[in-house]
């Protein structure tokens, strides 16, 4: 990506906007209008994206109310995009996976690797999301539960299954995901080994032992550090 252009009303950006050559204009609809620009990153207050977003694409309201009610509906939308895309590219990482520690654990490294690659994409599943309406982080609960069944097999590795608490998956899960949420809003998402070492051994540790989880994630480590 080549930033050709910047748009601020105010000019206090155009020392930098010059020493990074970058020509700035005071009017986004006049941007727009300059042929080179191809894209367009908002980083704008969210109260103005829904405007924004229409004139970048160049069509009107009526258009964009055609696509969806409103902005619940265009946010919805989009998580449940990130979600379907995500569930694909998990189902393809495990799908030579035989054994359920090592197809939990290459899971959570498919899913970090996502983050770490697309964190915008992140925070729209895991932090905004749970923010925006009732509907959306009811959507967000949803979508986490889905992984309670999967989770839900490691009781048959567990000699002390029949003592596990009956929402012991859901509580894990809400352990994973805070923690990845955690280092998304902090900015750490690129330490993401002792990311994925950390959340291996809390979704493992409960079914197959500290000592076992913490072999698991060594091994789905190394074999990370070797590919590379």
């Amino acid at each position: 990506l080549q930033v050709v252009m910047g748009v601020d009303p105010l000019p206090s950006s155009e020392t930098f906007a010059r020493e990074q050559e970058i020509h700035l204009e005071n009017d986004f609809e006049k941007a727009l209008k300059n042929p080179d620009v191809k894209g367009v990153v908002l980083c704008t207050p969210h109260t103005l994206h829904i405007d924004q977003i229409v004139k970048a694409a160049r069509v009107g309201y009526v258009a964009f109310y055609d696509l969806f009610d409103g902005k619940e509906a265009c946010f919805l939308a989009c998580f449940d995009r990130i979600v379907e895309e995500a569930t694909a590219a998990v189902a393809e990482a495990v799908a030579d996976e035989q054994e359920w520690p090592r197809q939990v654990a290459t899971a959570l490294g498919c899913l970090i690797d996502l983050a770490v690659a697309d964190p915008k994409r992140a925070r729209v599943a895991l932090v905004e999301v749970q923010a925006a309406s009732p509907a959306a982080y009811a959507r967000y609960e949803a979508a986490i539960d889905r992984a309670a069944p999967k989770l839900r097999e490691g009781r048959e590795l567990s000699p002390e299954a029949g003592r596990f608490s009956a929402t012991l998956e859901e509580a894990t899960l809400g352990g994973v995901t805070w923690v990845v949420r955690q280092r998304l809003v902090k900015g750490e998402l690129k330490q993401a080994e002792s990311l994925l070492e950390e959340t291996i051994q809390i979704a493992l540790s409960p079914y197959v032992g500290d000592a076992e989880a913490r072999a698991v994630a060594a091994g789905i480590l190394r074999e990370r550090s070797q590919r590379r």
